[in-house]
């Protein structure tokens, strides 16, 4: 039986390199989700199982169910955020917000993570991911607020033409 440090050493090198295939679409979902079952079954720092969560949120992409999906984005996040790994939290965030608008999540819903998310990146000081989470602001609209949605779209564009971040400058004038 090996020494647990080395167990867990192993499974990050697993995780990493499933991470890297996912995201080349090299990997097959099952061989995805048993990398990151056997991290999450491993691991036991938050850092290690927030990496270990989004795998799995990523095998489940995979196979198109994105309510799976969302819910291990979710661990990922929480896990990220015990973690104090600010890296692993702003991804987690991006990732939650990405896995909202793939599946069928409730506007309410989304419109509540967006809030959260806008004043989690100011307390932080992270104008770049305001400025993504700003562009929630189309949810706004679709509820019927149209007045507070360009708002939200205004301000990620003034935010993201003074960082330089064109695509966010982009999306919000596509919504």
């Amino acid at each position: 039986v090996a020494e647990p440090h080395v167990d867990a050493r192993i499974g990050r090198a697993s995780i990493e390199r499933g991470h890297v295939r996912y995201r080349r679409g090299t990997a097959a979902p099952e061989d995805t989700r048993r990398i990151a079952q056997r991290g999450i079954d491993t691991f036991r720092t938050d850092a290690d199982l927030a990496g270990a969560w989004e795998i799995l949120g990523g095998a489940e992409l995979q196979t198109g169910d994105y309510a799976a999906q969302l819910e291990a984005m979710k661990r990922s996040r929480e896990h990220a955020i015990a973690s104090g790994d600010i890296r692993r939290q702003i991804d987690a965030w991006l990732e939650v917000g990405g896995a909202m608008l793939i599946g069928r999540t409730p506007l309410a819903e989304v419109k509540g993570f967006g809030e959260a998310e806008i004043a989690w990146a100011r307390e932080h000081g992270l104008p770049a991911l305001e400025a993504d989470a700003l562009l929630f602001g189309y949810v706004d609209g679709l509820l019927g607020d149209l007045e507070r949605g360009w708002g939200k779209l205004e301000r990620a564009t003034s935010i993201a033409l003074e960082l330089g971040i064109l695509y966010i400058v982009h999306e919000a004038h596509s919504l």
